[in-house]
């Protein structure tokens, strides 16, 4: 028996990113419920494929309802009545205005959790603010470590504030009656996702608050800084990565690769940048004069 078998779930997400809370939610067992508007065409090749194949909607059941008409509504208060958790990723207030906020849903459902999410949450100054992952990534200071040293950032493919925090954050809601030993209604708003991109670099942040340095990108281990850990473009247009950061390791790679003269320096001394990046410009014509 999964984790959450037995647990009904609404689903009023849309798209990404709130749908992939739900749909974490679905893998773990819960009967999840999504409400579709009424107005999103469901028959045509292109849609029936992009729901065929849509990964975000596993484990899903349908159903369309139209919030602003009377009878629509109250087919959601039924839902509701039975419901265990609640899911919206509306503008904040516009749950509110169709008559299914958190306020008209506690008084239909006392042990409902109630999960409002939104990028810059539900109060303050960014409250009405438009945003994707894209600007999250930026603002909470992930993009400045991603890409080129000396070069433009680059995107994360997989929209990682967004999606890697959001469906355990939902799950851990999921639980929060049964941790309070109460029933009652628990709201989780998603504050500043830039809260949860700084829990994602705790590591790389502690550094800053040891040395008041701000990293850049190109600046640090894991950022093109270092020889013994980095990406190296080959001869094929293909790239090799490394891993080398024990003494033996580093050591059967110079033996592999035959520039005797790496063989002096060890991931175990600190070197200054300027040698560190002349070992980087060795290796880079090396991996260049071989295929993959």
């Amino acid at each position: 028996m999964r984790v959450l078998e037995g647990k009904v779930v609404l689903d009023l997400c849309g798209r990404y990113p709130e749908a992939y809370t739900t749909m974490f939610l679905g893998d773990f067992g819960a009967k999840v419920i999504k409400i579709d508007r009424s107005s999103k065409p469901l028959v045509g090749t292109a849609d029936e494929r992009f729901a065929a194949y849509y990964a975000l909607d596993r484990n899903k059941k349908s159903i369309v309802i139209n919030l602003k008409k009377p009878e629509g509504l109250k087919i959601f208060y039924k839902l509701a009545e039975k419901a265990d958790v609640l899911v919206e990723g509306f503008r904040p207030g516009v749950m509110d205005q169709l008559g299914a906020g958190y306020d008209a849903l506690r008084k239909i459902n006392g042990c409902l959790v109630y999960c409002s999410l939104s990028g810059y949450g539900q109060n303050g100054p960014y409250v009405n603010l438009p945003g994707h992952d894209s600007n999250f990534t930026a603002i909470g200071w992930c993009l400045s470590l991603i890409g080129k040293k000396k070069g433009r950032p680059y995107l994360p493919i997989n929209l990682m504030v967004i999606w890697l925090v959001l469906g355990f954050m939902l799950l851990s809601a999921s639980f929060w009656p049964l941790f309070l030993g109460k029933k009652q209604i628990a709201v989780s708003s998603l504050i500043l996702l830039i809260w949860t991109e700084f829990s994602l670099l705790s590591a790389t942040v502690s550094f800053y608050f040891v040395s008041s340095v701000v990293l850049r990108l190109g600046e640090t281990l894991t950022t093109g800084s270092s020889p013994w850990i980095n990406v190296f473009e080959c001869k094929d247009e293909e790239y090799i990565t490394l891993g080398c950061l024990e003494p033996k390791v580093w050591e059967n790679l110079c033996k592999a690769l035959r520039p005797d003269e790496l063989l002096a320096y060890t991931p175990t001394k600190s070197l200054p940048q300027e040698k560190q990046d002349g070992i980087i410009s060795r290796l880079e014509k090396i991996f260049l004069s071989k295929t993959s």
